[in-house]
């Protein structure tokens, strides 16, 4: 009986030190995707929300991209990792850019195709 006591009273004790009450009412109140834009970014940091809402427009997009994150910072593209990605990529997402650098890619053989912020989704002319 003693012994549940004491691990009824450690298991408060570390629920309350690593904040577990605040982390599940988060949980419970924000869905998947408001907490990933929250903590991945929407077209800042790893940009999560701009390429997922890329992605949503543009089904295509996913199998065909190369993506570019000009912040300090990975890319989303772990989170839309496709085994079956082709090895020609006709898409490049490029975040966090300053518009006056955009012109670099769009002289090359890049036409612009949407754009949010400081982010874009470039299609390769061929």
């Amino acid at each position: 009986m003693i012994k549940k006591i004491y691990f009824f009273i450690f298991l408060i004790c570390t629920t309350y030190i690593f904040d577990g009450f605040t982390n599940s009412y988060i949980i419970l109140n924000n869905n998947y995707e408001s907490r990933m834009v929250k903590n991945a970014g929407y077209c800042n940091s790893q940009g999560y929300g701009f390429v997922k809402k890329v992605i949503y427009k543009f089904p295509d997009v996913k199998k065909k991209m190369a993506m570019k994150n000009y912040a300090n910072n990975a890319s989303a593209r772990g989170y839309f990792y496709d085994l079956e990605t082709e090895s020609k990529k006709s898409y490049l997402i490029i975040l966090n850019l300053d518009e006056k650098n955009l012109e670099k890619y769009t002289k090359n053989n890049y036409t612009n195709i949407y754009s949010e912020q400081k982010c874009y989704l470039l299609k390769k002319n061929d």
